[in-house]
């Protein structure tokens, strides 16, 4: 029965999510990180202690190396065997591509062409 009660829970938590990210995301205060605080009006004490007061669109950023972007400039400078190594597949070698840019082999503006930025929120109790 209890463990019935939490999977009841956790469904109207999850179907309550991508509401509350779009409050947050309309509605939130702007910190310097692009977190996004909605304050509570009223304050929830739950049990064992825990107060929330409120609730935070926390920004996550990712960044990842474009492979057709990498393949394109190690093509371009004639770095394509340096960059991607033969294995079973050829594999993008991101280690490679920041020892080249160390090398000046890649300015800062070609690194930073090949790299995706990706960026993602998180809800969080506060």
């Amino acid at each position: 029965m209890i463990s019935a009660r939490l999977r009841e829970l956790e469904g109207q938590k999850d179907a309550m999510r991508p509401e509350l990210l779009r409050h947050a995301e309309r509605h939130g205060k702007v910190d310097a990180g692009g977190h996004q605080h909605v304050d509570l009006a009223t304050p929830i004490q739950m049990p064992g202690g825990k107060t929330f007061l409120g609730i935070t669109r926390e920004k996550r950023v990712s960044r990842a190396l474009s492979e057709e972007r990498v393949r394109q400039l190690a093509e371009e400078k004639g770095l394509t065997d340096r960059f991607f190594r033969q294995e079973v597949i050829t594999v993008l070698d991101a280690e490679e591509i920041y020892r080249a840019h160390q090398e000046d082999l890649l300015t800062d503006e070609e690194l930073d062409s090949l790299i995706d930025t990706t960026i993602t929120y998180a809800l969080k109790g506060r």
